[in-house]
């Protein structure tokens, strides 16, 4: 798959009718009609687990929910000869996404732990309407190389014809792209 026909693919994830009979767009702006429960039947199945399929893993191989030495995270996607290739963590839309290392409680905190138990050094943390892409590297620190913000990214999409993005937003799809599909861990380069 090229990197164009992952962007045409990302962005039709929001425009169909998944989402409680609407498009994304239009379930975000629904007044108090999604106050809490929609991680499970929006963020991991409408965009999370669709995702994931679009960047080559398949369904048997999108480990969801599985205890874990510290936790379940949302989704552990694994190839058979890799292993785990990165974890995802999801909330609510209606949470706002806590990153605060010092607070154990946080969920950038309970990311890294599914991280370090897992010993993969990329994960997701989402609330279906911010994107974030954290590394772990050798330093013990946990770096956000991608922040999306979903609605407004698919605002950009969705303005022009043919589709440009924003050089930024661009650079972070990418950064996805290259280092989420299963090619990147299985492909020996």
């Amino acid at each position: 798959m090229s990197f164009a026909d992952f962007l045409t693919k990302f962005f039709e994830l929001f425009a169909g009718r998944g989402c409680r009979g609407g498009d994304y767009p239009g379930y975000l702006n629904r007044p108090n009609d999604h106050p809490g429960g929609d991680e499970a039947s929006i963020v991991d199945t409408a965009i999370v687990g669709p995702l994931l399929g679009i960047l080559g893993f398949e369904p048997a191989e999108r480990t969801y929910n599985q205890q874990r030495q510290n936790g379940r995270p949302d989704f552990a996607p694994a190839d058979s000869l890799y292993g785990t290739c990165f974890v995802v963590e999801d909330k609510s839309t209606s949470l706002l996404l806590s990153f605060n290392l010092a607070d154990p409680d946080s969920h950038l905190s309970q990311l890294i732990g599914y991280m370090r138990s897992t010993n993969v050094r990329l994960g997701w943390l989402t609330n279906g309407k911010q994107f974030t892409l954290w590394k772990f590297d050798k330093k013990n620190e946990p770096a956000k190389i991608v922040d999306i913000d979903l609605p407004t990214a698919i605002i950009e999409w969705r303005r022009n014809d043919p589709h440009t993005l924003p050089a930024s937003l661009e650079k972070s799809l990418r950064d996805v792209f290259d280092l989420c599909r299963k090619e990147s861990f299985t492909d020996p380069q």
